[in-house]
């Protein structure tokens, strides 16, 4: 996986998504995965042995089904964050920029972002469909996806969305492709096959855990076959063999400064 802003892994989407839009009135657009800031594992306000969903610490918690109202001001702040990035993305993208690297826009949006999400949970929790509605979930889900530079964070939550989605609170999907993005950042197999490089041959699937499960494991998850993740794929702007050679240099290289190996 290469360290730069639109070149990394899944559409960082729903499964769903055709031609990065939502089958439902979602977030707009195709997000991708960007590299930025720093990150300490464990770490936290929370961190220590207050460590599981049912303590009373809010960010190792979730709101439960017996929620009774959507929380409209957390779901729209978590939409406006999505909605910052999208537009920044956008924006980029127009100037021809966004595949260049990570832009240091992008990366400014994203270290935003995460405070804020972290910032949210330290008082609610993590943002369930029960609190925030199913777009306020998705969005609070995809700026946990774009804060790769801060491990600890994303293996925490990744945790509680793992709980969550086994009772009903999130998707199962969204536990797919955040654990699919950590194993990969971490240098091993994937298991739900949501990851991807763009090499100058074509979309390659990151290594899979079990090629043989991989489908089954999708459909628990509630995603289509795998075949559909390189499908969605194609027809995006390929690097060179030089230009390919050179990102994967600099990826090993961002993935050891940001402390997702060692």
């Amino acid at each position: 996986m290469l360290p730069e802003y639109g070149i990394t892994a899944s559409m960082s989407r729903r499964p769903d998504a055709v031609g990065g839009k939502l089958a439902g009135p979602s977030i707009k657009a195709s997000q991708r995965v960007a590299a930025m800031g720093h990150g300490i594992q464990g770490q936290g306000p929370c961190s220590g042995p207050r460590n599981r969903l049912a303590m009373s610490c809010p960010l190792n918690s979730f709101a439960s089904k017996s929620t009774t109202q959507v929380n409209n001001i957390l779901r729209n702040q978590l939409l406006a964050m999505a909605s910052r990035d999208e537009r920044v993305r956008a924006e980029l993208q127009a100037e021809g920029t966004l595949l260049e690297g990570y832009h240091p826009r992008m990366e400014a949006v994203h270290r935003a972002n995460a405070a804020d999400l972290r910032a949210l949970m330290e008082e609610h929790g993590w943002p369930s469909e029960a609190l925030v509605g199913p777009e306020g979930a998705e969005a609070a889900w995809l700026v946990l996806q774009h804060s790769i530079a801060e491990p600890g964070f994303m293996r925490h939550c990744r945790t509680l969305i793992d709980e969550a989605s086994r009772i009903g609170l999130v998707p199962r999907w969204q536990f797919a492709y955040l654990d699919d993005r950590i194993r990969v950042f971490e240098g091993k197999a994937q298991r739900f096959g949501t990851q991807f490089d763009l090499t100058p041959d074509g979309p390659e699937l990151n290594a899979l855990e079990d090629p043989s499960q991989v489908d089954r494991w999708r459909r628990e998850a509630g995603l289509g076959p795998v075949s559909e993740v390189l499908s969605r794929a194609r027809g995006l702007p390929l690097p060179s063999h030089e230009e390919y050679a050179s990102k994967q240099v600099a990826g090993n290289l961002w993935r050891r400064d940001v402390g997702w190996v060692t």
